[in-house]
């Protein structure tokens, strides 16, 4: 419980950090030990430990960026940078509305999703639960995505694309580099690549970015592993 404690008022322990000229560079410091915290769930939170290391890892390479920033923001502002899966900072005012196009490609990956959590539920094939698992994933991602533009949408505010339909990609480097999970992409372009880059160890640059982004991979992988192993623990 005090872990679960830890990661529910870690968002507002960096915010104040941040908020602070004197302890504003401590921030990503506290956040790198934070990223200890799923680790000490106990192993059969399975789901719940996967969520917390996604979460964690979110608000370093977010505390990382706001420290960086020069600029006054306030408490709430740095909030809600900390906790957005997008760049809220690039974000503008728009109209409020809700586009029939946006319902429309939510219905099919919301769908998807459902089916690919119930099908889980009724399969004993390890390999058919992976596949199911990846495909489930990707649609959960996907639908959550949608969630989030239309919520903002309704609300007056038009946010940075978080995915460029990845499925279009005609690489690995695209998909990875330009299409999946954009913020994080330019998180780690910005942080781990481009100050090596610049001093001409570009090879180092991406090995930097590699490691880093293993973080970020194996929540993503853990995340699909979920999907197999709610498989085979309900079978």
């Amino acid at each position: 419980m005090v872990t679960i404690a830890l990661l529910l008022i870690e968002p507002f322990l960096l915010a104040a950090l941040l908020s602070s000229s004197r302890f504003k560079h401590t921030a990503p410091w506290a956040a790198l030990l934070a990223l200890s915290l799923p680790w000490l769930l106990p192993e059969s939170w399975v789901i719940l430990r996967v969520l917390a290391a996604m979460v964690s890892t979110l608000y370093f390479l977010r505390a990382l960026e706001l420290a960086r920033r020069s600029g006054d923001l306030s408490f709430h502002e740095r909030m809600w940078c900390l906790t957005s899966t997008f760049d809220a900072l690039g974000s503008r005012p728009a109209e409020s509305r809700v586009l029939a196009r946006d319902l429309v490609l939510l219905a099919p990956w919301a769908i998807l999703s459902v089916l690919a959590w119930t099908g889980l539920a009724h399969t004993d094939a390890t390999i058919l639960a992976w596949g199911i698992g990846l495909i489930g994933f990707y649609a959960t991602v996907e639908a959550l995505t949608r969630v989030t533009v239309i919520g903002y949408r309704a609300a007056g505010h038009e946010i940075p694309r978080v995915q460029m339909q990845p499925l279009l990609a005609r690489s690995v480097s695209e998909f990875w580099g330009r299409r999946w999970n954009r913020p994080v992409g330019c998180l780690l372009r910005s942080f781990c690549y481009l100050p090596l880059a610049r001093r001409g160890h570009q090879r180092l640059g991406l090995a930097a970015a590699f490691v880093a982004s293993a973080e970020c991979g194996d929540a993503d992988c853990s995340s699909i592993s979920v999907y197999a192993i709610c498989a085979t623990a309900q079978n």
